[in-house]
């Protein structure tokens, strides 16, 4: 955490109530987009033994929720960035 900011405490207190709102009312699958800062107490929460998270800028990471319970699937993933097909001339 960045010194002078929320405490991880604070975030998670605001983070998991919003996360299970959202799973509660989700038909599907859903995406949520947030800062490091964020997503980083909340794995760690979910799951206590994730040691030495690593959460690259950009990355994705996989949690499921059943029956009321989540399991951190993947963390720290980046996309596949496929290059532009040639163009045909």
């Amino acid at each position: 955490m960045a010194p002078g900011v929320e405490s991880i405490s604070t975030v998670l207190s605001r983070a998991r109530p919003a996360s299970e709102e959202v799973a509660d009312i989700a038909v599907g699958p859903v995406v949520i987009v947030t800062h490091d800062a964020v997503i980083r107490p909340l794995i760690l929460a979910l799951d206590t033994a994730i040691t030495g998270l690593q959460e690259p800028t950009g990355c994705w990471n996989h949690l499921v929720r059943n029956d009321g319970l989540w399991t951190v699937q993947a963390t720290g993933q980046k996309p596949r960035i496929e290059p532009p097909a040639p163009k045909q001339v």
